[in-house]
């Protein structure tokens, strides 16, 4: 028998490598395009258990979750200004035709598993963590053997993100503690070159992207909830 794909959240490949994006917004974002896909008749008005989705992101406060709201309206990623919350009912979040894929076919999107986006991961590894995944699996070409890997900086990918390279290196080690990424590394070095100039020689890198204990992990932690 055929096993079943998994089904893939798309991100905006300019959204997943834009600094001005939070790391907390790159995440709500997720979940509301995950969100999207979720019923069998696809619109892009949502109609959203604003309660249900701050557990999931583990927003304890209303004013951290209009924030991250606030920062998606005011970068056109969703549609309607939400200033206030509903005591009652759905909150209705109106999302950008330009995230989702089959309604903007001239841009270029990222895809993950949507394991990635449970809540046992981002409680693993942070919304900065849950960024990163997206950011690595950006650049690797799943095409040619040889580089199913990203090969980036760190200071390059701080850049990227908004963030410090220090965070950088901090969450990386989430991610390997976790066994979500592989890390081969490249250590600086100084020397002359084949003009005897003295010079600084920086090597970028390599992430594997770990999907399968990715899944393993959200397995077991499911059984342990069982």
């Amino acid at each position: 028998m055929a096993t079943k794909k998994a089904f893939k959240v798309q991100i905006p490949t300019d959204i997943v490598r834009n600094n001005e994006y939070t790391a907390g917004e790159f995440t709500l974002l997720a979940k509301l395009i995950q969100a999207y896909y979720i019923p069998k008749v696809k619109n892009l008005s949502l109609n959203i258990d604003h309660k249900a989705l701050m557990f999931y992101l583990f927003i304890k406060d209303h004013d951290t979750f209009k924030k991250h709201l606030k920062g998606l309206f005011e970068k056109g990623a969703i549609k309607n200004e939400i200033t206030t919350l509903p005591r009652k009912g759905p909150l209705v979040i109106e999302l950008s035709d330009e995230i989702i894929p089959q309604l903007n076919k001239k841009g270029h999107f990222t895809q993950m598993q949507s394991n990635v986006l449970s809540r046992d991961v981002i409680e693993a590894v942070g919304y900065i963590g849950v960024r990163l995944l997206y950011y690595y699996e950006s650049y690797i070409n799943y095409k040619d053997i040889a580089r199913r890997f990203c090969w980036i900086g760190e200071e390059t990918t701080a850049n990227d993100l908004g963030i410090t390279e220090k965070t950088v290196i901090k969450y990386n080690k989430f991610l390997e503690k976790r066994k979500f990424i592989k890390i081969d590394k490249h250590k600086s070095e100084n020397g002359y070159n084949h003009n005897d100039q003295y010079v600084y020689f920086r090597y970028s890198n390599h992430y594997f992207i770990r999907h399968d204990k990715i899944t393993e992990f959200c397995e077991k932690s499911s059984s342990l909830l069982a």
